[in-house]
C-alpha cells in the first residue's frame, strides 16, 4: 500500500508538471498569437491613415471641381460634387483624428491640417456665392488671384507630411510584425510538442489501466480532458488508418462529429490529390518512428481545404509493439495568413530596394557617358591634340554632352522638389499652340536623323490655359522625344492639340514598340522602366513621366497612357483645364482620340 501511495503521489506530481507546462506554453501561444494579431492591425491601422489622407485630398478635389462648374455655368445642379466633397473631407478630418491620436507627430500636423481645408472650404463657399450675387465676372476676379491655389499647395505639403510619417510608421510596425510572427511560431512548436508529449502520457496510462485501476482510472479521466480541452486536434487510429478517437477540436476543426468519423478512415479528411501522404505516414509509424510538424492541406466537411501541422506519433501496447497512431493536428490558416502578408510587405521592400539600386546604376552610367565626352575633349583641347579645323566639332560635341548632362541632373533636382513638395510654377494665361511649336521645333532634328515623321496638328479655335509655358514644354518635349526616341526608321509620331468641354488636350501617338499591358499601370512611376532592353539601348533614368504627371496634376490636369501592347505603338493625352472666361464658349462634346490605327496624314 505504501508503495502505492507512493507511486500515486508521483503520478500527481507529474500530471500538475504537465498541466502548468501546458497552460504555460497554451498561454505562451495565446500571447504570441495576440501580438501578431496586434501587430498586424497596427500595420493596417497606418494603411487606414493613408487612406483617410488620401480621401480627405479628393474631397477637397472634388469640392473645388464642383466650384469650378457651378462658376462656370451658374447651374446648381453643378454645386453637387462641392457639397459631398466638404461633408466627406470634413469626416476624413475627423477620422484621422481618431486615426492619429496614439502617434504625436502626426496629431501635431492635424491642426494645420484643418486650419488650410477650412480656409480652402471657405475660399470656395465665398467665390460660389460671389457668383451666386455678383455673377461670373466677379467670381472670376476671386478665382484669378490664385489664393486657393496657394491654399491648395498648403493641404498637399501638410498630407505629404503625414504620409511620410505614416511610411516610417508603416515599416516600423511591418518589421514588428515579422518579429511577433517568429516568436509565435515558437510558442505554437512548444505547445504542439507538449500536446504530443501529453498523448503519449494518455496512451501509456491506458496500458497500464488494467493493471492499476483505480490510479490507471483517475490518470485517464485528466489526460482525456485534457485531450479533450486541448485546441489541436487529437485523434487516435489504428495501423490501417481507422479513427479510434476524436476530440472536440477535431470536430470543430474540421466539422465532422466523433460519431461520424469513428471507425471511418482517416482519409474521408484528405484531398484526392494527397492520399499518398498517408501511406507514408501510416508507413513511418509501422516502423515505429514520429512524423513531425508535417505542414499540409486537409478537408473540411464542407469541401473547403485547411491548412494544417500535423505531428503524428506510434501508439504501443505493454510488449512494445506498435498498435496505433496518435495524430496532434494544429490549424495554421491564420499564421499562413499572417506569413502571406510579411511575405508581400518583404516582396515590396525589396522590390523598392531593387528599383533604388537599379536607378543609381542608371544615373552612374547616364553621368558617365557625357562627363567621359566632356573630360575627353577637354583634355584634347588643352594638349593641343586636336586639330584647329576640327575644334568647332570638339566644342558641339563638349556643348552637347553638358547639355545632356544638365537635363539630367535636372530630372532628378525635380523629383526632389517633386518628394519635398517645392515645384513652382511661373503661372500665367497661355496659348499651347507655340509652346507646342518650340517641342516640335526642339524635338524635329532628332527624329529627322533618325528617319522617324514627326507630325504636328492643330485645331482652330483652341482656348488659352492657365500654365507655366516652361513646364508644359518640359512636359510636351518630354512626351515627344520618349515617341521618338521609342520609335523606330520609318516609324510615325504625331501630336494634336484639341479643345474639348471645358478642357484642352494634347495628344502624342507614335508607332514605336508600344508598352506591354503588365508595364502600362506603372509607366508613370517613379525609377520604373519598361524591357531593360530598350532601357540600356536607348538611355534614360525612368524619370521622364513621372516628372510629367506630377507637373500636369500640378496644373490641376491629368495626364493618361494607353497602349494595345509591344510593337503596336503608344498613345498619351494631356488633359489641362481652359481659363474660365473661355469653358462657356465650348461645345459640350464628347471627343475620341485617334490612335495610329488611323492613318496619319
Amino acid at each position: 500500500m505504501a508503495f502505492m501511495s507512493a507511486a500515486r503521489g508521483s503520478l500527481q506530481s507529474a500530471i500538475a508538471a504537465a498541466l502548468v507546462t501546458i497552460v504555460g506554453g497554451a498561454a505562451l501561444a495565446v500571447f504570441g498569437t495576440v501580438r501578431v494579431h496586434s501587430n498586424d492591425a497596427r500595420v493596417a491601422h497606418t494603411y487606414d491613415v493613408k487612406s483617410a489622407l488620401g480621401g480627405m485630398l479628393a474631397s477637397v478635389t472634388d469640392a473645388e471641381t464642383g466650384q469650378r462648374g457651378f462658376i462656370i455655368t451658374g447651374d446648381a445642379e453643378y454645386l453637387q460634387p462641392y457639397t459631398d466633397g466638404t461633408a466627406q473631407s470634413q469626416r476624413a478630418l475627423d477620422a484621422l483624428e481618431v486615426l492619429t491620436r496614439d502617434e504625436p507627430a502626426q496629431q501635431s500636423l492635424l491642426p494645420r491640417l484643418r486650419r488650410e481645408v477650412a480656409r480652402k472650404l471657405e475660399e470656395l463657399a465665398q467665390s460660389i456665392e460671389i457668383r451666386r450675387t455678383e455673377g461670373f465676372d466677379a467670381a472670376q476676379r476671386v478665382v484669378r488671384t490664385n489664393a486657393g491655389r496657394a491654399t491648395m499647395a498648403q493641404v498637399r505639403t501638410i498630407v505629404s507630411d503625414m504620409s511620410r510619417e505614416a511610411d516610417a510608421l508603416l515599416e516600423a510596425r511591418t518589421r514588428a510584425a515579422a518579429v511577433s510572427l517568429r516568436v509565435a511560431v515558437a510558442f505554437e512548436s512548444i505547445t504542439a510538442a507538449i500536446a504530443l508529449a501529453l498523448v503519449w502520457i494518455a496512451a501509456r496510462a491506458s496500458e497500464r489501466s488494467l493493471k492499476e485501476a483505480n490510479t490507471g482510472s483517475q490518470l485517464a479521466r485528466r489526460l482525456a480532458a485534457i485531450v479533450e480541452s486541448s485546441d489541436d486536434a487529437i485523434i487516435g487510429k489504428d495501423l490501417d488508418g481507422t479513427v479510434t478517437s476524436w476530440n472536440s477540436s477535431a470536430e470543430r476543426i474540421f466539422g465532422y462529429g466523433a460519431a461520424e468519423m469513428i471507425g471511418q478512415s482517416i482519409r474521408v479528411i484528405i484531398p484526392p490529390e494527397r492520399q499518398s501522404e498517408e501511406d507514408h505516414v501510416l508507413a513511418s509509424i509501422r516502423r515505429g518512428e514520429s512524423v513531425a510538424h508535417f505542414e499540409t492541406v486537409r478537408v473540411q466537411k464542407g469541401g473547403a481545404l485547411i491548412p494544417v501541422s500535423l505531428t503524428v506519433s506510434p501508439i504501443r501496447d505493454d510488449a512494445g509493439r506498435v498498435v496505433g497512431a496518435s495524430t496532434a493536428a494544429r490549424d495554421v490558416t491564420e499564421r499562413h495568413q499572417a506569413e502571406s502578408a510579411l511575405a508581400r510587405a518583404t516582396l515590396e521592400a525589396e522590390q523598392a530596394n531593387r528599383l533604388k539600386d537599379e536607378f543609381l546604376a542608371t544615373l552612374s552610367h547616364e553621368l558617365r557617358t557625357p562627363l567621359n565626352a566632356i573630360l575627353g575633349y577637354a583634355r584634347m583641347l588643352r594638349t593641343g591634340s586636336i586639330e584647329p579645323e576640327r575644334q568647332p566639332h570638339a566644342l558641339e560635341v563638349l556643348e552637347r554632352n553638358a547639355i545632356s548632362l544638365s537635363r539630367i541632373v535636372e530630372d532628378v533636382l525635380d523629383v526632389s522638389r517633386i518628394i519635398t513638395g517645392k515645384t513652382q510654377l511661373n503661372m500665367r494665361a497661355l496659348d499651347l499652340t507655340p509652346v507646342i511649336d518650340q517641342a516640335v521645333a526642339t524635338v524635329r532634328p532628332a527624329a529627322e536623323a533618325k528617319g522617324v515623321y514627326l507630325q504636328s496638328i492643330v485645331e482652330s479655335g483652341v482656348p488659352p490655359v492657365f500654365g507655366d509655358p516652361d513646364r508644359l514644354q518640359q512636359v510636351l518635349w518630354n512626351l515627344l522625344a520618349n515617341a521618338v526616341k521609342f520609335t523606330a526608321r520609318g516609324g510615325h509620331v504625331q501630336i494634336r492639340l484639341t479643345p474639348t468641354s471645358a478642357h484642352v488636350d494634347v495628344v502624342v501617338i507614335d508607332s514605336g514598340v508600344g508598352i506591354a499591358p503588365e508595364f502600362l499601370p506603372h509607366v508613370f512611376d517613379r525609377f520604373r522602366q519598361g524591357d531593360s532592353r530598350f532601357a540600356r539601348e536607348h538611355g534614360g533614368l525612368g524619370l521622364g513621366l513621372a516628372i510629367c504627371r506630377h507637373l500636369v496634376e500640378l496644373h490641376g490636369g491629368r495626364i493618361y497612357a494607353a497602349s494595345e501592347g509591344e510593337g503596336k505603338g503608344a498613345t498619351f493625352c494631356v488633359r489641362l483645364p481652359v481659363l474660365i472666361e473661355w469653358a462657356d464658349r465650348l461645345p459640350d462634346v464628347a471627343r475620341d482620340h485617334p490612335t495610329l490605327a488611323e492613318p496619319v496624314e
